[in-house]
């Protein structure tokens, strides 16, 4: 598996084959895959403010289901403010969190 691969999608899906024992259920994918998403806002974020605000909108990481559903928009709606899109990896974690349960 090569970490910081320009293609997204395979990173993912090798990261998925190597710890999918771990990461088995749509709930622990579609999160491991949110937390992607905001690693590169974030990213974004201190690159043009040397600040990450999206952070105070985790709950200090005390998600449960409908928090993260709650998150995903904002998120995204986020990303679009700073004209950035994942497409891959946005369609993945939408799949993963419509196979919630």
């Amino acid at each position: 598996m090569k970490i910081g691969s320009h293609n997204e999608e395979d990173n993912e899906k090798e990261f998925f084959e190597v710890y999918g024992e771990f990461i088995d259920t749509p709930d622990k994918k579609a999160v491991f895959l949110m937390g992607l998403i905001t690693k590169k806002l974030t990213a974004i974020q201190y690159n043009a403010l040397k600040a990450t605000p999206f952070m105070t909108k985790l709950w200090g990481l005390s998600l449960d289901q409908k928090k993260i559903h709650k998150l995903y928009p904002m998120l995204i709606n986020k990303l679009r403010e700073y004209k950035a899109a994942y497409p891959n990896l946005e369609e993945l974690t939408s799949i993963k969190l419509i196979e919630i349960k």
